[in-house]
């Protein structure tokens, strides 16, 4: 999830979940939602969302944390240090893994209203097939 949006407000987010829903697991994959510190530039190559085969984030990340309680994201600047959400499915055994939601519980800054709550994206597709 890109937070750049061509103007510079920046705030941080702090997180008390991230989840993801899955449709359908046959594969038995986890997914996890980290916080990514881009690499190289701005946006990493992670811009404008899309697939990423890589073992890892680092190829992409030269930080990367699992949202946990109290995680926090620096969100809307387009400097260096601004991060990225990032989804990782790792599938355990052969099958398929489909994600259609996801669930976010997080406030805003103080600088930004403070608001808190639980934000969901229904509607999403995201499949891995595992061989």
């Amino acid at each position: 999830m890109a937070p750049y949006r061509g103007t510079e407000d920046p705030e941080t987010l702090t997180f008390q979940s991230a989840t993801a829903h899955f449709r359908r697991n046959t594969a038995e994959a986890t997914a996890t939602i980290s916080v990514c510190l881009p690499r190289n530039s701005p946006n990493g190559g992670l811009g404008g969302g899309g697939a990423v085969r890589a073992p890892t984030l680092e190829e992409f990340c030269r930080s990367s944390r699992p949202v946990v309680p109290g995680t926090t994201l620096r969100w809307g600047t387009e400097s260096m240090e601004g991060e990225f959400l990032v989804l990782t499915i790792r599938p355990t055994r052969p099958g398929v893994a489909e994600i259609d939601s996801f669930a976010f519980d997080y406030a805003r800054d103080d600088a930004h209203g403070g608001q808190s709550g639980v934000e969901r994206i229904d509607g999403q597709k995201f499949v891995v097939r595992a061989r």
